[in-house]
């Protein structure tokens, strides 16, 4: 059963990103990995198991520069009404 984000929250759940932080750091995504984003505040949140525990770090607006962001499997579905007759 999935729990229910808070509102202003998106959730990317097994998709590929990576940060960049403004120390110039770089976060990449592990299999599994969750990334949440506060809509409201910008701040970022990366969940990731290790072993028996979950971790979450958070990141401040102000720490990151970048996020990219990638769906595995996703495809543009051709319109039915293409092409036009």
């Amino acid at each position: 059963m999935a729990l229910a984000r808070p509102p202003g929250f998106a959730d990317w759940r097994n998709d590929v990103f990576s940060i960049r932080l403004s120390s110039g750091e770089e976060v990449q995504a592990s299999a599994g990995d969750e990334l949440e984003i506060n809509q409201e505040t910008g701040v970022l949140s990366v969940s990731r198991v290790d072993g028996f525990e979950e971790i979450t770090t958070h990141y401040s607006p102000s720490a990151w520069l970048s996020v990219t962001h990638r769906q595995k499997g996703a495809g543009v579905r051709p319109s039915p009404n293409w092409p036009p007759h």
